[in-house]
């Protein structure tokens, strides 16, 4: 089972070009847009610490709690779900692999997790196919200090057309440096 969902009400600003002033539209709230995943297959341990998992019978939730959303964004429909509805099921395949920080050189760690989900519907077009990958690198240096890089990448098609990409960079003091 994979949950996600947004835990705070989240606004978008945009700038009235007639006062010059902000004006600020309710985007997400808990729950909404809120997804879970179940799936049944198989499960699979790579090298020491690493997982891939294959879910061949696999249920997707959408859901919008917060109806509201619809009014302020001014849409009929948000994330597959239409306005009035407060869910979403499908039926497709569910990949997780999931490996956890493993040292690659001296002092640098990787880690992955990396999800990918299909509507049975969309099964021969590898374009409607959902992913989200996120890639980290830590840095150790100097017994105590940690720079990490994350990078992700996710695709969703009732969100955009197009992939999102993030960077996070971070910089930590660590009592006990241990990436395990």
């Amino acid at each position: 089972m994979n949950i996600k969902t947004q835990l705070h009400k989240d606004y978008k600003y945009k700038r009235d070009r007639n006062t010059d002033s902000l004006i600020q539209t309710f985007y997400t709230d808990y729950n909404s847009p809120g997804y879970s995943i179940y799936s049944f297959g198989a499960s699979y341990k790579l090298w020491k610490y690493g997982r891939i998992e294959l879910g061949l019978a696999a249920g997707k939730t959408t859901r919008i709690r917060n109806q509201e959303i619809f009014e302020t964004r001014n849409r009929e429909e948000l994330y597959g779900v239409e306005k009035g509805e407060t869910r979403k099921i499908s039926y497709g395949l569910h990949a997780l692999f999931n490996m956890p920080a493993r040292k690659i050189k001296k002092n640098i760690y990787w880690e992955n997790t990396s999800k990918f989900y299909c509507d049975r519907k969309d099964l021969g077009f590898i374009n409607r196919y959902e992913f989200e990958i996120t890639n980290a690198f830590h840095f150790i240096f100097l017994d105590h200090l940690r720079f990490s890089w994350r990078l992700q990448a996710q695709y969703d098609r009732a969100i955009s057309s197009q992939v999102y990409l993030a960077n996070q960079y971070s910089i930590g003091f660590y009592l006990s440096n241990n990436v395990k």
